[in-house]
């Protein structure tokens, strides 16, 4: 079975023009929880509530997975 990564990203990288603020992942969330109707195991990761996006990415080194869904609003123009 495939390894499956899903994160909420918040915008603290350096490349963004604004200061984050919390989006609750309404897509990512009715995906997963389609995941876990078919049985398909997953881990969450989530920037908000678990530290930046840096500490992310070494999570990320750290582990292995097959499929990474990453959330995020872009729509804001919070990237440049």
């Amino acid at each position: 079975m495939k390894r499956i990564l899903a994160c909420n990203l918040k915008f603290d990288l350096p490349k963004c023009r604004v200061n984050s603020v919390f989006h609750l992942p309404y897509g990512l969330a009715i995906i997963l929880e389609l995941l876990d109707k078919q049985g398909v195991k997953y881990d969450f990761y989530d920037t908000y509530l678990t530290g930046t996006s840096k500490l992310f990415l070494e999570y990320y080194k750290k582990n292995t997975q097959d499929v990474l869904l990453f959330s995020g609003i872009i729509g804001n123009y919070a990237y440049d």
